[in-house]
Parts: structure tokens; C-alpha cells; sequence
């Protein structure tokens, strides 16, 4: 049995300069397997501003491992308030994503679309396992 050996005398010097401020901006844009991406992505297509505080929701429930969608605790969800946010776009950038595996929504007065969006959700979306909706008009 031959066994090949190989090494390497690496000059730290020489090593590149990781830049942590870098890889956390791309960490916060991966975050849900693409979700913020696409979110913004969608919030463009139905010229939408995005809502810092959907994102930072979604940052924190990753960041504590949640894999549980609750929109009804995101701040913004109420309509007419100085947070509010359209509920379309985070509908459409759901279709794909494979993060979250329950989706809950209560309590909320919601765009004329949001069931067709639902509809695609539920057509298209493989990791969702639960969706609960209540009083939702």
C-alpha cells in the first residue's frame, strides 16, 4: 500500500485578510436559505418598499433556530400603522423557500391577493408542514 503525502509550509503572512464584517453581510443575506433575498426581489416586482422590521423578524427567528413562520407576532403586520408592510411579497418569496415548516397568520385583515398567493405557496412550497390561518380577512 502506497500512501501519498503531501505538505505545505504556508507564510501567515502570505494568508488572505478575512474580512468578518463581509462575511456577516452575506451570512444576513443568505439567511432562511434566500428568503430575504427573495423577499426583496418581490418587493421590487410590485414596487413595494421592504420593512426593516420583516427582516430583522426573520433574522431573529433564525438566529434562535425557529423554523416557524408566525407573521401574526411581526411587527408591521397591522394595516394603517407607521410599520405596516404589503403581505404579497413575503407571500410570493415563500413559494420556494425550504426554511420554515409552519406558516401562521391570525387576526389580520390581508391584501385581495394573499389566497392566490397562498395557493402558490401551498402548490409549490416542499418544506411547509403546517399552514394555519385564522380569522383572516
Amino acid at each position: 500500500d502506497e500512501v501519498a503525502i503531501m505538505k505545505m509550509d504556508i507564510i501567515e503572512e502570505n494568508l488572505p485578510i478575512i474580512d468578518r464584517e463581509e462575511i456577516n453581510d452575506q451570512y444576513h443575506q443568505n439567511i432562511a436559505r434566500g428568503l430575504l433575498q427573495s423577499y426583496n426581489a418581490q418587493c421590487a416586482y410590485y414596487k413595494q418598499p421592504t420593512s426593516q422590521e420583516f427582516i430583522n423578524y426573520i433574522t431573529d427567528l433564525v438566529n434562535k433556530g425557529s423554523y416557524e413562520l408566525n407573521l401574526t407576532n411581526c411587527p408591521g403586520i397591522e394595516r394603517k400603522t407607521a410599520l405596516s408592510f404589503d403581505l404579497t411579497p413575503i407571500a410570493c418569496a415563500l413559494r420556494h423557500n425550504d426554511h420554515f415548516q409552519e406558516l401562521k397568520l391570525q387576526n389580520v385583515v390581508a391584501p385581495k391577493d394573499i389566497f392566490l398567493c397562498l395557493g402558490n405557496i401551498i402548490r409549490f412550497n416542499k418544506a411547509l408542514r403546517k399552514i394555519e390561518l385564522v380569522n383572516v380577512d
